[in-house]
């Protein structure tokens, strides 16, 4: 072997030692950390669902025209507050509104067909969105 070769096949040996030396560091020290289950909040994208508002109860998915729509969103916070809670309709058809954390409305016959509902649950500093759909129809259509 020539002195040219023999240098450059001990490098290629040292860097090949030097690399697997510091690939097994690393994953040791990857396998070293653990998380600590008493401090998730501290990892990112873990959030504590708990503390969201959420309705626990179905929505009636039709409405007669000319008839109330009544639905009142049962919530529940899990270990939360429920005092706090506001409702606010994102997105709904136009008859239908908010009072008392009850929602109602009227719908006529220019509002037949599927409406898309987003009820926003507000607790505090945090939201949930509750989607339903409504389906208005005539009552002596036989369209329901």
């Amino acid at each position: 072997m020539k002195k040219s070769e023999l240098i450059i096949a001990s490098l290629f040996f040292t860097l090949l030692v030097i690399g697997g030396v510091s690939w097994a560091l690393i994953s040791k020290n990857r396998l070293e950390r653990k998380v600590d289950q008493n401090s998730l909040d501290e990892v990112k994208g873990v959030t504590d669902l708990s503390l969201y508002p959420k309705v626990i109860n179905v929505a009636p998915n039709l409405a007669v025209v000319d008839k109330v729509y009544t639905f009142t969103p049962k919530i529940s916070v899990g270990e939360g507050d429920i005092t706090g809670i506001k409702l606010e309709v994102v997105a709904g058809p136009d008859w239908l509104f908010i009072e008392n954390n009850m929602l109602f409305g009227i719908p006529g016959k220019s509002d037949i067909g599927d409406s898309k509902v987003i009820l926003r649950i507000w607790n505090s500093s945090v939201y949930s969105d509750f989607i339903f759909y409504v389906k208005v129809y005539e009552e002596n259509s036989g369209d329901n």
